[in-house]
């Protein structure tokens, strides 16, 4: 690239980065034409709110275990559009004498459950793959199911999920997953943001993307 930048830029990254693409979206479960690049998850996940058309009185839903910057982003959202921010709490159980821990993922469900049925104006729900504060794998597919029920988008903060948890995107069925592909835990070095039926809720998605 340094050597010849020209001929690089116009005649050979653009195939190698779709080839990049496709090999990734392979990996997670995905049609590549519904898969971008993006910096970080961060920028996925602002990218991805951003675009989506608030009114005065819709809700976003996060959690107590949501990530700070996307917490805080879905906080000034809120302040922008005049939305109301709903976090729900989940609570964990305490380990026994033996260090077992039971964690029942039915009780995460239910409480999504009665959460959007007391909010009936949530337009999108945040839900962690992996929660970055407490190493909580969520059942993201049931909760998308639920969330689902009641007319609820799903963006699905999927930073820590790639090459520790087994991925299938279009099975999964979020209307939006934003993933690391990292050093951490494989070789790539970006992010990436599925877009599932994105064409049909925003048409401005583009601006924050490669």
């Amino acid at each position: 690239m340094e050597k010849c930048p020209d001929a690089w830029f116009r005649y050979k990254v653009q195939k190698l980065w779709n080839s990049s693409l496709e090999t990734i979206s392979r990996f997670v479960g995905a049609d590549a034409k519904d898969m971008v690049f993006v910096a970080n998850a961060t920028s996925g996940i602002n990218t991805v709110l951003k675009c989506l058309d608030f009114n005065e009185g819709d809700g976003i839903l996060i959690t107590n275990q949501t990530y700070g910057s996307v917490q805080m982003t879905a906080q000034e959202i809120c302040r922008e559009k005049k939305a109301k921010l709903l976090v729900l709490n989940i609570t964990f159980p305490t380990s026994d004498m033996t260090g077992s821990v039971k964690y029942h993922a039915t009780e995460v469900v239910q409480h999504y459950e009665k959460v959007l049925q007391e909010n009936p104006n949530v337009k999108v729900a945040i839900v962690d793959s992996i929660t970055s504060i407490s190493a909580l794998k969520l059942p993201v597919k049931r909760l998308t199911e639920v969330c689902h029920k009641h007319n609820v988008l799903v963006l699905v903060d999927g930073a820590h999920a790639p090459g520790q948890i087994p991925l299938d995107l279009n099975k999964l069925g979020a209307d939006f997953f934003v993933g690391k592909i990292c050093i951490r835990f494989i070789i790539f070095g970006f992010s990436i943001v599925h877009l599932q039926g994105v064409k049909n809720i925003c048409s401005d998605v583009e601006w924050l993307l490669f």
